[in-house]
């Protein structure tokens, strides 16, 4: 939803805020970093840590192979 938001309406949406006053180093920094932060902490709700989330990776992993 956010990323659509910003394909969609971004010209609109950086000069909005140059006119309140944010610099445009600010914003490149806020998309590039902001769904990677809104990413580890969609894992870090929904497996309660990121070393959860690697575990559960190895897990998946170990799995098929020790069917075999």
């Amino acid at each position: 939803m956010f990323c659509y938001f910003v394909n969609r309406h971004s010209f609109h949406f950086m000069k909005m805020l140059e006119f309140l006053g944010f610099n445009s180093f600010f914003w490149i920094n806020v998309f590039l970093w902001l769904p990677v932060k809104l990413a580890l902490l969609e894992l870090k709700l929904e497996y309660g840590s990121l070393e959860n989330y690697l575990e559960h990776c190895d897990e998946q992993r170990k799995r098929p192979n020790e069917s075999a």
